[in-house]
């Protein structure tokens, strides 16, 4: 499984640069936006700015690609150093 969020930050909505309260604050509302239409089910979007300008998009693989044989064996190690 995997989630990946990729989104540019070199324009208005995102404040001047040095401006880390503004910038903060969109990436905050950004995330809580994704957040929102991943529990109403979407397994992809656009990353939208607050001016409604596309700057990047994210997306939810739920599919198993991961090697969780591998995972399984380094977590057995670690609970035999225990």
């Amino acid at each position: 499984m995997s989630f990946r969020i990729s989104f540019e930050t070199c324009n208005a909505a995102f404040g001047e640069p040095g401006d880390t309260v503004q910038f903060r604050t969109e990436v905050k509302r950004i995330l809580r936006r994704v957040v929102a239409v991943v529990e109403a089910g979407a397994d992809e979007g656009p990353v939208m700015d607050i001016n409604g300008n596309k700057v990047g998009s994210w997306s939810l693989d739920m599919s198993c690609g991961c090697d969780n044989t591998a995972r399984h064996e380094w977590n057995q190690a670690e609970e035999v150093k225990r």
